[in-house]
């Protein structure tokens, strides 16, 4: 049977980051093996409010994600989600997992904010030419 490792992945904390390097692990063959997965919103909605079906379908997943040495669940949705955690570990405990281990990032507030401006407003094109148009309007050069 797995260990259990849920990360809950505050936003703007490199939740990406550590779901893209588990999912790249995922693909090796390695000691310990891992199992990664990324339940969606509707599912942890749904495991927010205790449905039932839900949480068989947890469950389900966990079944088969158990088969490796390390499973790891993460979404940074399940950060504001408390029910959803519990009912994971709860559906964890009865398929047999041997030990679960909750897990989470922070900031400080202005690494957060630094962090959702490169984000939100860098990465967006529409962004970046309001940018370079205000910045020619000031006759700078744009590539500055």
């Amino acid at each position: 049977m797995s260990d259990l490792i849920i990360h809950i992945g505050a936003a703007k904390c490199g939740s990406s980051s550590i779901q893209a390097m588990l999912k790249k692990a995922c693909r090796r063959s390695t000691r310990p093996t891992i199992n990664f997965h990324q339940p969606n919103v509707e599912l942890i909605l749904q495991l927010n409010r205790s449905e039932a079906q839900a949480i068989e379908h947890c469950k389900s997943i966990l079944g088969k994600l158990s088969q490796a040495d390390k499973t790891v669940i993460s979404h940074e949705f399940l950060e504001n989600n408390h029910m959803a955690v519990h009912n994971i570990c709860r559906a964890a405990e009865q398929t047999g997992i041997q030990s679960i281990l909750i897990i989470g990032y922070t900031r400080r507030q202005d690494q957060w904010i630094r962090s959702s401006f490169n984000q939100w407003n860098f990465r967006n094109k529409q962004q970046l030419n309001r940018g370079v148009q205000t910045l020619k309007q000031e006759h700078w050069h744009w590539t500055l």
